[in-house]
């Protein structure tokens, strides 16, 4: 070191234990401004700090701080991305946050937060069931669920549906005022599992939000019925007592077509008939889907009338395994979707949609979502929301085999000790106007209707195609005598279990009838 900076150093050190000086950084310490500088903090505004999906946002950042400080800063984002410019893109719809840290300084940083709401749309769905779970969570393993999440996924998709459907309220019980906050609708859902003291801590926590925040309709079980959680008697009695805490709003259940066909009892219990539609799980067709849909729906509003019937689930998957000949894809999915909310448009029908996002937690069971897990819209789908329609494929039109006499046939008669269903084929009569009903007789105990007393009539499809459940208890697999009958919608088959004989009303009211011996 020379000897005149030498002495300078010696100088500027007595001066710093004196007090006469600064006792800041050595010049020569180099690395990030002179001496006595300092961050003392950074803000972060944008203009407009309210975005649609489909715009931008400028953000600025002051750096404030004494001395000679660098006011240079790094961006960055959640919820989009952001140039060094402080130009913000979002992502999606939801809420984003935008950051600024000092350059000098990491320690300091500014951030604010931007409401992205979605591109406007031109049409909205009736509803969408929704459930939070994404990534690793689970309900199954207590998964926390921050009402940030929750946020974030109902502005998602509160600019697209004017209702949410949701299945449980434990755990979750934020979710419905989170989404009445938002001006969302919400059908609020009570699990019914199969313990009893589990499902009156359920109900007891939906009765409290129902009644603090109100709600549209409580659904009191998913698929409780299907599933053999609880027996008919006790999902009425958890439907009656829900609906004696709360007052004035309307108590339904939902469960499968056949579970609803099958239980009259519940539904007279409920206020609505709240049914879920899957062609996809039936296997059926792309190609049908909605033709079996709806033929399903007519048979349920008929038999249930005046009581109105609002679909609670369908969709179709779009990654996974076939089932029968319904095939999963994106494009499958994307088209169903189009095709479904068509057909609701058509009818001016309530409706919710299965489901708002993918849930990996469900396994093979999973691919339903208008969103993936990520929150990303899936291909396809913005035409249901660009207000895009396709014809009616759902009525029946064509007379299966033209103008003729009526004809009723089996395509297979399982096997004497299958339990494989029966099928049959139509010819010649509008399948819209008539039913099949099926008898089987099993050795001593006579003739008995299948599938069920409660349920003895079969849809036939648009092409004529038919089949019917023979196998439902007892000793149907052993029956030696299979008779099908084609009779009007209009008539009301009678109910064997366990007739010596077949009635000779069943021949004068069916227009055509075919008998197989096993």
């Amino acid at each position: 070191m020379k000897r005149i900076e030498a002495i300078s150093w010696f100088l500027l050190a007595v001066g710093c234990v004196a007090g006469l000086v600064g006792c800041g950084s050595s010049p020569q310490a180099g690395g990030g401004g002179s001496q006595g500088s300092s961050i003392s903090a950074v803000s972060v505004a944008c203009t407009p700090a309210g975005i649609q999906a489909n715009q931008t946002s400028q953000c600025t950042a002051t750096v404030s701080g004494t001395g000679s400080y660098s006011s240079a800063v790094r961006w960055s984002a959640s919820g989009g991305t952001v140039t060094q410019g402080g130009v913000f893109t979002p992502s999606g719809a939801g809420t984003a946050t935008v950051t600024a840290t000092s350059t000098q300084d990491s320690s300091k940083s500014g951030a604010t937060t931007i409401a992205v709401s979605a591109a406007p749309v031109a049409y909205q769905l009736y509803g969408l069931d929704y459930s939070p779970y994404v990534g690793s969570q689970s309900p199954s393993a207590g998964s926390t669920i921050s009402d940030d999440q929750i946020t974030q996924q109902l502005e998602l998709v509160a600019p697209y549906t004017k209702m949410i459907r949701t299945y449980t309220c434990t755990g979750l019980e934020h979710v419905a005022p989170i989404a009445k906050s938002l001006g969302l609708g919400v059908y609020l859902g009570v699990w019914i599992g199969p313990s009893d003291a589990t499902n009156q801590a359920e109900i007891a926590d939906c009765v409290s939000i129902a009644n603090s925040v109100g709600v549209e309709a409580i659904v009191v079980g998913s698929e409780s019925l299907l599933q053999n959680y609880v027996t008919p008697q006790q999902l009425i009695a958890y439907i009656n007592e829900v609906r004696a805490d709360v007052p004035g709003v309307p108590v339904t259940t939902a469960d499968t077509v056949t579970m609803l066909e099958n239980n009259p009892d519940v539904v007279a219990a409920c206020d609505f008939v709240y049914v879920n539609y899957y062609p996809f799980w039936e296997g059926v067709a792309l190609s049908t889907a909605l033709a079996d849909l709806n033929a399903e729906d007519a048979y349920l509003r008929a038999a249930y009338a005046p009581k109105e019937v609002i679909v609670s689930e369908t969709g179709w998957q779009s990654f996974g395994s076939d089932v029968g000949s319904a095939a999963p894809s994106a494009e499958n999915a994307a088209y169903y979707f189009l095709d479904f909310e068509s057909w609701a448009q058509a009818g001016q029908r309530k409706t919710f949609y299965f489901e708002a996002h993918d849930e990996p937690w469900k396994g093979t069971d999973n691919g339903w979502g208008i969103w993936d897990e990520t929150l990303t819209m899936k291909s396809g789908m913005m035409a249901v929301f660009n207000g895009e329609t396709v014809a009616d494929n759902w009525t029946c039109g064509a007379t299966p085999g033209g103008s003729g006499s009526p004809i009723l046939q089996f395509t297979s008669v399982p096997a004497l000790g299958s339990s494989a269903l029966l099928e049959g084929q139509e010819w010649h009569e509008p399948p819209a106007n008539y039913y099949v009903v099926v008898y089987i007789h099993v050795g001593s105990a006579g003739w008995w209707v299948k599938p069920y007393a409660a349920n003895p009539n079969t849809l036939i499809n648009c092409d004529g195609s038919w089949s019917a459940n023979i196998v439902t208890g007892g000793s149907d697999a052993s029956a030696d005598t299979i008779t099908a009958f084609l009779i009007p919608t209009t008539y009301s088959p009678p109910i064997l279990e366990g007739a010596s004989s077949l009635p000779q009303e069943l021949y004068t009211n069916s227009v055509a009838n075919v008998t197989a011996s096993r």
